[in-house]
């Protein structure tokens, strides 16, 4: 089962994503309110199980959404300091000993949130970040 944040023209919403490509509305599985992102799925008790066994229905292909960051707005951001060449930014020092010994990250806006890009004309440089939710 995959999760994600879509929107359809009608806002975000959290949906389910099956292996042929298709996405379903999690709300309308689970018959609760709107669900704008998956953190709001998550809230919701049990929520994993029942869509686990839901009646999944026909979905909508992943080609006629567009898909969003997992969560919109989530309470902070921290972002590890993880590789020690982006840390040194040149390779060619040492880092301090503290490096090996904590763990190091920094707070980041949360309005920096942004799902997969939209297909460009022209190259843009980009790196992939690993996100933890608590």
């Amino acid at each position: 089962m995959r999760l994600a944040t879509y929107a359809d023209g009608t806002g975000p919403r959290a949906g389910l994503i099956t292996s042929d490509d298709h996405v379903h509305d999690a709300a309308a599985l689970l018959g609760t309110g709107p669900l704008h992102d998956v953190g709001t799925l998550l809230e919701h008790p049990n929520a994993l199980e029942r869509l686990r066994g839901a009646d999944l229905g026909a979905g909508r292909s992943l080609a006629e959404v567009r898909l969003r960051a997992p969560l919109l707005r989530p309470p902070s951001i921290r972002d590890h300091i993880a590789f020690e060449g982006h840390a040194d930014r040149t390779g060619t020092r040492d880092l301090p000993d503290v490096w090996h010994r904590r763990s190091l990250y920094y707070y980041s806006g949360v309005g920096r949130i942004h799902g997969p890009p939209r297909p460009r004309r022209h190259r843009v440089r980009q790196r992939p970040d690993l996100g933890n939710v608590e």
